[in-house]
């Protein structure tokens, strides 16, 4: 996904590999071409979806962690407080 040449070369070869005739069909320059804005859109897309994910756990274990602190910090000051 460097670049659209790059991906057309892989593309053409996939297509020149699986060749078992002569009528074997070859995508022209406009399929191709929305062949790869959509793998690039799809990369996108995961990246995103990714990046995002990882956003939200951690903010999700980070609450947790300053419940669990303020509980812990409470319980222990009630306790000095008894002794």
């Amino acid at each position: 996904m460097a670049s659209y040449e790059l991906y057309k070369v892989d593309i053409l070869a996939e297509y020149h590999g699986m060749k078992t005739d002569s009528t074997s069909y070859i995508p022209d320059e406009a399929t191709i071409r929305a062949m790869y804005e959509a793998a690039k859109e799809d990369k996108i897309q995961s990246a995103t979806h990714i990046a995002r994910r990882t956003v939200i756990v951690f903010t999700l274990l980070t609450i947790i962690a300053v419940v669990l602190f303020v509980i812990h910090f409470r319980w222990m000051r009630a306790l000095a407080k008894a002794a």
